[in-house]
């Protein structure tokens, strides 16, 4: 070290205190940047580390001064006392004085400055002549001692003792200012520290608050200390998974994004705000299916969200159903069954859809005129010129009857109110039903479910016979054989 040889050398009998000095503070830094790369347990945190460092140098005083480890321990104790004690040393003192308080210091140099005082206190060449003055009668004898001052190697040995406390000083001053700057740092280490951890729990409020910009600013800053970098990718998250909520308006694919942003985020208020998400796009699907006249799908996608009452979906929902069941009656009145169509009809007339029309005049359509009063339908394979039948339809609406032979459907028979109706049969066995109604719906549907439906009975019994070359008349007047209706549905008319 400039020039004096080697740093073991320089520091001499300090240098094994240095290096435990060395040793001590740099485990520490370690330590700590080991706890902020989280490669050690998360119940271990940076002012843990200061406080092991502190209390391991207090615990090594015990092993003494004469020990390096308790050297180097008194030494970060003394260091700020003992740059003060260096900085007062009074002006007036010599290098002797400072060799001596050296010594004091190092009883390990003890032993070689002892030596270095005694030479010192050798008598000088010029103390002898003046020793020599009292007795000038030994100065004539004995003139031979006056060369001894010229010898450089005995008047010189007071050099190395002035030298040998300035290295010594010197180191010490060097280990003091290491040891300070040692403290120094982890004093600023631990007010960093105390710093992150407040931003830390600042960003956390933050973020608990949903004020993401804020958190994510103070995550940044924090960078690698413990996990405000996972922490800040999160809130960058946040903010982009926002931004796409806030832009998505009544677009479902925007929706769908922002509810995929949400689900990337591995957090249970995410989760939430996602399923938010997931109806709104449900909702906007739902609604683009209605204009695309998609009812059944867009029913589908409403049911759910119908429940929850989210926002106009209600509203929707009887839009789809509306429109469904109009399009269920449009079919069934191609098909010829006017009841069933009348019936969706005027289930959905008093709704008002601008893409509808009149349901008034549509249910009106399915009402069929009546046919005239006589036979609608004869079966083929019976002849009909055996026996003439009259039916008195009077005091009775409208009436439609049917006349069997076992069970094959022989002839049916529209009546009109207060009518009768003559025509031709074969002879036999028959029974008759009876229906009657103010509504026509044709000889499927007839008076429809508001009509009335009978099984008549001849006596108390289902069957009656028409003999051949007879002619025979069925009223409500009197006379003849009694009838009695015993009720049916329309559809075992």
């Amino acid at each position: 070290v400039n020039g004096k040889g080697t740093v073991a050398e320089a520091l001499g009998n300090e240098a094994l205190t240095v290096e435990k000095a060395k040793s001590n503070v740099l485990g520490a830094y370690l330590c700590a940047k080991e706890v902020e790369a989280h490669r050690v347990s998360a119940l271990i945190q940076k002012e843990d580390v200061l406080a092991t460092f502190i209390a391991n140098t207090i615990r090594s005083c015990r092993f003494g001064a004469a020990d390096p480890t308790g050297k180097c321990a008194r030494s970060k104790q003394d260091a700020a006392p003992a740059v003060k004690s260096s900085a007062e040393e009074p002006k007036g003192a010599d290098e002797k004085t400072r060799a001596v308080s050296s010594l004091k210091k190092d009883p390990a140099s003890k032993k070689s400055s002892a030596k270095s005082a005694a030479s010192a206190a050798k008598p000088t060449p010029a103390e002898e002549p003046a020793a020599e003055e009292a007795k000038p009668e030994d100065a004539a004898a004995e003139p031979a001692p006056e060369p001894v001052p010229e010898a450089p190697a005995e008047t010189k040995p007071a050099e190395p003792v002035k030298a040998a406390p300035e290295k010594k000083n010197n180191t010490k001053k060097i280990l003091i200012a290491v040891l300070a700057l040692c403290l120094a740092g982890a004093g600023i280490f631990y007010t960093i520290s105390a710093n992150h951890k407040k931003n830390y729990e600042q960003a956390a409020e933050y973020y608990a608050a949903g004020q993401y910009e804020e958190a994510a600013a103070l995550y940044e800053k924090l960078g690698s200390y413990k996990d405000a970098a996972d922490l800040h990718a999160k809130t960058i998250s946040w903010i982009e998974a926002e931004e796409l909520e806030a832009k998505a308006g009544t677009d479902a694919a925007a929706w769908d994004k922002a509810a995929k942003a949400y689900e990337a985020i591995d957090d249970e208020k995410a989760q939430d705000q996602a399923a938010a998400c997931r109806r709104a796009n449900k909702y906007y699907t739902a609604a683009d299916l209605m204009k695309a006249q998609d009812w059944e799908a867009a029913k589908e996608l409403l049911g759910p969200l119908v429940a929850g009452n989210y926002k106009e979906a209600k509203t929707m929902m009887t839009a789809c159903n509306t429109h469904i069941t109009f399009n269920e009656a449009e079919a069934l009145y191609a098909e010829g069954k006017f009841y069933d169509a009348w019936k969706l009809y005027r289930s959905i007339q008093d709704t008002d859809y601008d893409d509808l029309p009149d349901l008034y005049e549509r249910a009106d359509m399915c009402i069929q005129a009546p046919p005239a009063t006589g036979v609608v339908y004869r079966n083929p394979a019976y002849p009909n010129n055996a026996v003439q039948l009259s039916i008195d339809n009077s005091g009775y609406k409208n009436s439609f009857v049917k006349l069997y032979i076992g069970d094959d459907l022989v002839a049916s028979v529209f009546i009109a109110e207060d009518a009768t109706a003559t025509f031709w049969l074969p002879a036999g066995t028959y029974r008759m039903n009876k229906g009657y109604g103010d509504t026509w719906f044709g000889t499927e549907d007839l008076f429809g479910d508001e009509g009335r439906y009978w099984k008549c009975k001849f006596g108390g019994s289902e069957t009656f016979t028409l003999e051949a070359g007879y002619g025979y008349t069925i009223s409500s007047g009197t006379g003849g054989t009694g009838i009695t209706n015993s009720s049916t549905g329309r559809d075992d008319l």
